[in-house]
């Protein structure tokens, strides 16, 4: 891929992807999956804590989800505590070789911004490109019609047209 900006995390994976049919896991099954446990472990917590109580609470204390961290199998999780995923994202770029290098990182947790290149060789000079489209004129109107049947299938058609590309 050239002239690619991307937001990424690192690979902290304890499994490996592969391309055998018979390999199910991908990183949404092992997100999935590591949830599952994951709140199978507060529930057991619950359990534990209300052990010699008879009665149980018709709610789960939020506070078991959030400010704490457990392995999993795509990987370590940090939850804040607002219960949000603390990561570090990596910003990755294509160089003039056309090879990936990473420009700077961002840890969620302390928002410490750690630049990787200081002089980064962009495809767009030494600034990034633009981030907002050209407002360049848009025609939505549909081709002009060449006989008195098109004239009448298009004015049909037209408003349907018009209502959904505005």
């Amino acid at each position: 891929m050239r002239n690619v900006l991307v937001l990424t995390m690192p690979n902290q994976r304890n499994y490996n992807i592969s391309t055998d049919p018979e390999n199910k896991m991908n990183d949404y099954m092992a997100a999935y999956h590591d949830a599952v446990l994951f709140i199978g472990e507060v529930v057991r917590k619950i359990v534990k804590d209300r052990q010699l109580e008879r009665r149980v609470d018709p709610f789960i204390a939020a506070s078991l989800f959030r400010n704490t961290s457990f392995n999993g199998t795509a990987g370590t999780y940090r939850l804040d505590p607002q219960g949000d995923r603390d990561v570090t994202f990596y910003i990755i770029y294509t160089t003039l070789e056309n090879k990936y290098k990473t420009l700077f990182t961002f840890d969620t947790a302390t928002f410490e911004i750690v630049e990787m290149d200081s002089d980064p060789s962009f495809v767009w000079s030494k600034r990034l490109p633009n981030g907002t489209p050209d407002q360049g004129q848009v025609n939505f109107l549909p081709p002009i019609p060449t006989s008195t049947s098109d004239f009448h299938l298009q004015m049909e058609i037209y408003p349907l047209t018009f209502k959904h590309n505005v």
